[in-house]
């Protein structure tokens, strides 16, 4: 298995919120926590953020919120 990298975890964060019907706006931010991607919308903005943790090993969403405020 290919471990994913910065576009694809974003490409998988997007996948999610659509799934979901959350809104994806940019600007994002990416950043890798250990063994986990988070990546975070509609960035520095104070709601309307989703916020997708995505397993840096094998891809897998592990967590998954909407910030509607």
């Amino acid at each position: 298995m290919t471990v994913p990298d910065e576009d694809a975890v974003v490409a998988i964060a997007r996948a999610a919120a659509e799934g979901e019907g959350w809104p994806f706006v940019e600007p994002l931010s990416v950043t890798r926590h250990g063994s986990a991607w988070h990546v975070m919308t509609n960035v520095p903005m104070r709601g309307s953020n989703v916020n997708v943790w995505v397993d840096a090993t094998t891809g897998a969403v592990l967590k998954q919120a909407f910030a509607r405020r």
